[in-house]
C-alpha cells in the first residue's frame, strides 16, 4: 500500500508545528518514499469520514443497511428473491448483529458468507465486508488475520481511512513498527492531520520505532 508523495503540499515547517519535529521527519521520510498511485481521486466520499477520536477505542463496523432485519434462519428462505449484493448485505447485516452482542465467531462465518457470494464487481462492498470482518478477528486479537483483511480491503478501496487504521494497529501489535508507520501516516494524509487520536497514534509508533 502506498501512502503518496505530498510534494510541497505539507512543508516541513507546517508538519512540525502540526506534529512535533520528530513525527515530521518520520512521516516527511515516508512522503518521499512512496509512490502517488494510491493518493489519487477517489470517487466515494464514504472513506473520508474520520474514526473514533478516544485512543485505542475499537474502529465501528460499516454498512447498518435497512435492507433486511432478518433473524439468521430467514435469510435462506429469502435468498432466491434476492440479487446476490442484497443476499450479501444482508449476510453482512447480520455478521453485524452478531458483532454487536460480542458473538464474534459467528460474526466471522456471517461476513465469510457475505464475502463469497458478493460479485467482484462491487468492490466499494466486498471491501466492507472484509473489514468488518477484520474487526471481528481484533476482537479476538487475531492480528495476522486482521491484516490480512484490512490488505484485501484496501486492494479493493485504497483510500479506506478505517481499514488503514486498523491494519496500523495489527502491525503495531505484530510488532511491524515501519509498516505500522507507513499506515498511521497514509491515515494522517486523509484525515488531514486533523485527527488527533490518530496524531497521538504516530507519535507512539515514532516512539517505538526509537526504542
Amino acid at each position: 500500500m502506498s501512502t503518496g508523495s505530498t510534494g510541497s503540499i505539507f512543508p516541513k515547517w507546517q508538519l512540525a508545528v502540526l506534529l512535533g519535529a520528530p513525527i515530521a521527519i518520520g512521516l516527511g521520510y515516508l512522503y518521499y518514499r512512496k509512490h502517488t498511485e494510491c493518493l489519487e481521486d477517489d470517487p466515494s466520499n464514504k472513506t473520508k469520514k474520520s474514526i473514533a477520536n478516544l485512543k485505542g477505542q475499537t474502529i465501528s463496523l460499516d454498512g447498518d443497511d435497512k435492507l433486511t432485519q432478518e433473524q439468521p434462519e430467514n435469510i435462506g428462505k429469502k435468498a432466491v428473491q434476492l440479487s446476490p449484493l442484497e443476499e450479501a448485505t444482508a449476510h453482512k447485516n447480520e455478521g453485524n448483529v452478531c458483532f454487536k452482542k460480542g458473538k464474534y465467531d459467528e460474526a466471522i462465518q456471517w461476513y465469510d458468507k457475505a464475502i463469497e457470494i458478493c460479485p467482484s464487481s462491487n468492490a466499494h462492498d466486498l471491501s466492507t465486508f472484509y473489514q468488518n470482518r477484520a474487526a471481528a478477528y481484533e476482537q479476538l486479537k487475531k492480528w495476522t488475520a486482521v491484516r490480512d483483511d484490512c490488505t484485501k480491503a484496501l486492494d479493493l478501496n485504497s483510500k479506506y481511512v478505517k481499514a488503514l487504521h486498523r491494519r496500523a494497529r495489527a502491525y503495531e501489535h505484530l510488532n511491524d513498527f515501519p509498516l505500522s508507520l507507513e499506515d498511521v501516516t497514509a491515515t494522517c494524509i486523509l484525515e488531514s492531520f486533523q485527527n488527533n487520536s490518530t496524531l497521538a497514534f504516530a507519535d507512539r509508533i515514532l516512539k517505538q520505532m526509537g526504542e
